[in-house]
């Protein structure tokens, strides 16, 4: 179960005390004690009804009006874990109407006209298959343990790849990750930390891999939510030769200085990547980076104009969209920059999920819609313009 963040705590107490005529939230706070208690998860906030609610305004000892029950128990109901609150009051994209509760289609709060930002929920992520657990857990369902300190415990860390780790700023779920993405499977993974000699043949091609690991937990989700689209949905287009690309890029751009000015012109951000590595680990990196960005063509074109007699560039083909890449660089748009894509692109905004839904949601509608128009590649454009 997901606490509810006290962010979003503050939203509905914020409410709470919008329904009670309040102009500050004390009685709020005390009222949503009384209903949901001081540790509350998500899940709490389903099945309310009138009657409950005002149970709990008068263990709280708030009197109120005859239909504050009802307005309470609807905004409950709205309330999703992803839900964006605006960043000057706290409140959710929710108006009230009498006494029904509408949503705000704009990217700015009629209250105090600040942005919708979108709530960031604590998770962990499972290196062996990128989703997204409650903070705090610590193995999935078929016992996988997730978390660094669980998988020391049961499993053991050779001092080996302890050292390589130390060395190289990467993380024991970073390694993990890397291990099941070449295709080991998560017992093997395990296996392999433990053992590291039963995965490489010397210590020093294990210090290479965990190098090149760095960051692999976040590639593997995209730096954000992995994109819900349905199961066997068709893969996406535009796969790309990663040995192929990154052994043109590692000759040609063999410098890190040159590699570093190649990557800021192609507006491909560089924090992530080490560029005291050899060639070929930071173009790996380089070009994994500029995949989960959707900015690879951009990359090649800048490298044409930098190198147009290139043969080896020349031969290199240009990747279509991709829409994973699209969802993640979606997600990662501040709520304005979202509603400027969906103008950009002509999508009138009842097709899409109104602005109380999470990003998420709202990302996955637009990728979709775009796909149906034929317009993914226009999309990914718009959003490395924003």
């Amino acid at each position: 179960m997901t606490k509810i963040t006290t962010q979003h705590m503050g939203a509905i107490a914020r409410h709470i005390a919008d329904v009670l005529g309040d102009a500050d939230t004390s009685r709020a706070e005390v009222t949503l004690t009384a209903l949901i208690g001081d540790a509350p998860v998500y899940a709490d906030l389903s099945g309310w009804d009138t009657g409950d609610v005002s149970v709990g305004l008068t263990q709280a000892g708030v009197s109120a009006r005859v239909l504050t029950p009802k307005i309470i128990a609807a905004l409950f109901g709205l309330v999703r874990d992803h839900a964006p609150t605006c960043n000057r009051c706290g409140r959710f994209a929710l108006r009230l109407t009498g006494s029904t509760w509408a949503a705000v289609t704009a990217s700015t709060c009629p209250v105090d006209a600040g942005l919708y930002e979108a709530a960031v929920v604590p998770v962990v992520i499972g290196w062996h298959d990128g989703r997204e657990y409650p903070e705090g857990t610590t193995h999935d369902g078929d016992g996988v343990p997730l978390d660094s300190s669980t998988i020391r415990a049961e499993r053991g860390v050779s001092p080996m790849v302890d050292a390589a780790l130390r060395e190289t700023g990467a993380t024991l779920p970073d390694v993990l990750a890397a291990l099941v993405s070449g295709g080991a499977s998560p017992a093997t993974a395990l296996r392999a930390v433990g053992e590291p000699l039963s995965q490489w043949v010397s210590d020093r091609k294990m210090r290479e891999f965990v190098a090149s690991a760095k960051g692999a937990l976040t590639r593997r989700t995209g730096g954000a939510t992995q994109p819900p689209f349905a199961a066997g949905a068709e893969a996406p287009t535009g796969a790309f030769n990663l040995r192929e690309w990154r052994g043109v890029f590692a000759q040609v751009f063999s410098t890190a200085a040159r590699a570093r000015m190649l990557l800021n012109d192609s507006g491909i951000a560089t924090l992530r990547i080490r560029f005291d590595d050899t060639p070929e680990l930071v173009w790996q990196s380089a070009l994994e980076e500029a995949q989960k960005t959707g900015r690879l063509a951009d990359l090649l074109r800048v490298a044409r104009e930098e190198y147009p007699s290139s043969a080896a560039l020349r031969a290199l083909t240009a990747p279509s969209a991709d829409r994973d890449a699209v969802y993640a660089a979606l997600v990662r748009l501040l709520p304005a920059q979202f509603e400027a894509a969906v103008f950009r692109l002509s999508v009138p905004s009842h097709v899409l999920p109104g602005a109380t839904a999470s990003m998420a949601e709202r990302a996955v509608a637009l990728v979709r819609v775009a796909e149906q128009r034929g317009q993914l590649a226009q999309l990914a454009a718009i959003v490395r313009a924003a």
